[in-house]
């Protein structure tokens, strides 16, 4: 039963004649804000206990602090629940910004096919009423471009907090309990959660990835871009420093930005070494060039392309040999991470 219930069983109708008479409640769109406040409730994760549970879905639409409440052990933990913590490409790096119009839906655990169970995560399910039945009926919340909300041809991400983020993070390291509490979180896969060390930079400069195949977005206009390659074993970035700028004018030539992968080269001159190379898989905003005449002394990224680089005034695609000692040492650990990751991901299922 929701706690606007339990208030009302006990005050009657005079709780809300008295709330409308504070200055919060002096419009009826502020009183529905309030009430539908106590609605953020988390009693289960897990989509096939949400009839049981009785979960009804939460509302976080057009706010940008929303409090979520998680029951655990008869007790209500509150979760702060910001929309974005990660860079997007208008340039804004760790700015809370509001959730999206009609945002309202039910939090539950994802566990993405083919990876490591360690990617697995939270993600807000978007469903037509507040009926967990109408669940399969609804869709994933995803990131909208905030330069170009209105565009709907540019890509979008899921929203979703991975299981790494929330355990480390005071403020929503109630739902990581409540995943242990649902069964989704083995005791050995939490002892190596709880074993890695937490983050130096902010999840809101860095994007994750599990395995070698994972995709991530890259702001062309950006001279730093971090990702964290996690496994059970470890954590350790990687990044990507000035690989967009052109030297010679000391300028990054576009702006924009697409959705990236690493990957196993295959290429006749990587053959018997473990390389991997960057490509780029298609446009989350519009790639543009913002000098006159470009020479394309940085080659524009385009999808289903190798990313390249000039080196020695050869065009050649951009690739790290993770075996070469001394060669970007950082993004070189951090690769040979989540190579590891993914070989063990294949080996599991060839048995």
């Amino acid at each position: 039963m929701m706690m606007m219930e339990r208030m009302k069983e006990i005050t009657g109708d005079a709780f809300v004649t008295i709330c409308h008479q504070f200055m919060w409640f002096e419009s009826p769109s502020r009183y529905n804000m309030f009430k539908s406040s106590f609605y953020r409730e988390v009693l289960t994760l897990n989509p096939a206990n949400f009839l049981k549970a009785r979960q009804e879905w939460i509302d976080v639409s057009s706010v940008t602090h929303p409090t979520i409440r998680v029951y655990k052990n008869g007790f209500y933990k509150p979760v702060q629940l910001p929309y974005a913590l990660r860079s997007f490409p208008d340039g804004r790096r760790g700015q809370r910004q509001m959730w999206p119009d009609n945002s309202k839906g039910f939090l539950y655990y994802h566990a993405p096919p083919n990876r490591p169970r360690i990617a697995g995560e939270v993600r807000l399910r978007l469903t037509p009423a507040n009926d967990p039945s109408t669940f399969e009926q609804g869709s994933d919340l995803c990131f909208i471009d905030t330069t170009n909300p209105n565009d709907d041809s540019t890509l979008s991400q899921p929203w979703r907090r991975p299981l790494y983020s929330l355990a480390t993070n005071l403020a929503t390291r109630p739902l990581y309990e409540k995943l242990i509490e649902d069964g989704f979180i083995p005791p050995d896969l939490d002892k190596a959660i709880q074993s890695l060390p937490k983050l130096r930079f902010m999840y809101s400069r860095c994007q994750f990835v599990h395995s070698i195949n994972d995709t991530f977005i890259l702001d062309l206009s950006s001279d730093w871009i971090t990702i964290a390659s996690i496994s059970e074993s470890g954590i350790l970035p990687i990044q990507l420093l000035r690989q967009f700028r052109d030297f010679r004018i000391n300028q990054n030539p576009y702006t924009g930005s697409v959705l990236a992968r690493f990957e196993r080269s295959t290429l006749p001159q990587h053959i018997n070494t473990r390389t991997v190379v960057l490509r780029v898989l298609q446009e989350v905003t519009p790639v543009e060039c913002v000098l006159p005449d470009y020479d394309e002394y940085i080659v524009r990224p385009r999808p289903q392309q190798l990313f390249a680089k000039r080196f020695h005034g050869k065009l050649r695609p951009w690739s790290v040999n993770i075996d070469r000692p001394g060669v970007g040492k950082r993004t070189v650990m951090g690769l040979k991470l989540i190579w590891k990751s993914t070989s063990g991901l294949e080996r599991q299922k060839s048995l």
